[in-house]
């Protein structure tokens, strides 16, 4: 994850669809065709480089908006059990890069062969295995998000899907904007003390630092918390700008369908950081550090 207090750990941590900006036009068979400022609008993106824009000309000249996906509350209040809060904002033309984490547990409560709060209807088993005492035990998938949910099974095992990235769905063009970034809010003087400031992202007025926006809590913040850094310049597709007090991320290049979303500061923000242009260069001086010492 790519934050603005967690760039220096890289090393370490190894559409509402479209918005139209502009109008259209009625044809002589009622469909809308494009007037010549969409044309024009439209060959200026695809050839601009956008990894030299302003924050002002990213929040100016985005042509698509994506918002997140609205978190469906249960009985009490809460996000689904099957998925954090951050996970269950990701919008729809995303999908999340997961991994694995399989472990046995002790528990003190044993329920049944089904997931926890679960039925039949919701889930349907995907493998099924032994557990220590010999009795038969199911992994399972969730039906309507078609993703592996963090489930306790039968006996000590317990298997989890770690969010490790996010991967477009679906094409994804160049101007494309998400966000804004969720997270829990700290001033300087509010942070607490064992805070662990790797999902940190500094907010600036008028170049002074205003505040912390904190991703760390999956269960408050939402899916931007998951972007990964782009460690080599060609690799970047995404541009993080503040606008105003909110965080977004901006395609820089068209994304294909399966492809990783990586991250970067755009010129405005890296500076104000004091960080370098791309990823590769900050990778190469803390290799350089790494090296020195």
């Amino acid at each position: 994850m790519l934050t603005s207090e967690g760039a220096r750990t890289m090393e370490q941590d190894d559409t509402n669809h479209k918005m139209a900006s502009t109008a259209t036009s009625m044809g002589p068979d009622g469909a809308e065709t494009m007037t010549d400022t969409d044309v024009d609008m439209e060959m200026e993106m695809e050839e601009a480089d956008m990894t030299q824009w302003t924050e002002a000309e990213f929040e100016e000249k985005c042509t698509y908006i994506v918002k997140d996906t609205a978190c469906e509350a249960g009985p009490d209040g809460d996000v689904a059990m099957t998925m954090t809060r951050a996970e269950a904002s990701l919008p729809r033309n995303l999908v999340s890069k997961q991994r694995a984490d399989t472990k046995e547990v002790r528990l003190k409560h044993r329920h049944s062969h089904r997931p926890l709060l679960a039925d039949r209807k919701t889930f349907s088993p995907v493998l099924t295995f032994q557990t220590r005492s010999g009795r038969e035990s199911h992994l399972y998938i969730n039906r309507s998000m078609q993703t592996l949910s963090n489930v306790y099974l039968p006996g000590s095992v317990r298997v989890a899907m770690q969010v490790v990235g996010v991967c477009s769905r679906e094409y994804i063009p160049k101007g494309t904007r998400f966000g804004p970034l969720v997270g829990e809010i700290y001033t300087a003087d509010s942070v607490p003390k064992d805070a662990n400031r790797k999902y940190f992202w500094r907010i600036f007025v008028d170049g002074e630092f205003h505040h912390f926006v904190d991703g760390l809590d999956e269960a408050r913040s939402n899916w931007m918390r998951y972007v990964n850094p782009a460690k080599l310049a060609a690799e970047q597709n995404l541009a993080a700008c503040q606008n105003g007090m909110e965080i977004y991320f901006y395609t820089v290049k068209p994304i294909p369908a399966g492809a990783e979303l990586l991250v970067w500061y755009c010129h405005d923000f890296a500076r104000r950081l004091r960080y370098p242009p791309s990823g590769e260069v900050m990778m190469q001086k803390l290799s350089e550090f790494n090296n020195f010492f």
